[in-house]
């Protein structure tokens, strides 16, 4: 299956289009496609839901908190065991909260 690169809309058809732009992302949320925008068709900037940004943003921060705690394992000269990676990634998809996978993590090492 091949993928169509995105449309990248010159700037000023996004300006014109900017009320229909957010009707769109406010009837549709998270199922809005995103608008990319740039100079010569060259991509710059995106808009997106707002729906679409908190949820991105709340991975990034997932993502980060994972990394951290990572490194603070390794920085033990240990790593993290497969099981803690496959409870990360689903932490990080949002999943799981971070109460249950700390949960979680005590019942692995309870029970070794």
């Amino acid at each position: 299956m091949t993928t169509l690169p995105p449309a990248v809309h010159p700037l000023a058809e996004i300006r014109e289009q900017l009320s229909q732009v957010v009707t769109t992302f406010r009837t549709e949320g998270a199922t809005a496609e995103p608008v990319i925008f740039g100079s010569h068709r060259k991509p710059e900037a995106v808009l997106l839901s707002y729906e679409v940004y908190q949820h991105l943003l709340e991975q990034i921060t997932r993502t980060r908190s994972v990394a951290a705690a990572f490194a603070s394992v390794r920085a033990e000269g240990l790593e993290p065991t497969s099981a803690a990676v496959a409870r990360s990634e689903r932490f990080v998809r949002g999943e799981i909260s971070e109460d249950e996978a700390y949960a979680e993590t005590l019942r692995q090492y309870r029970r070794s």
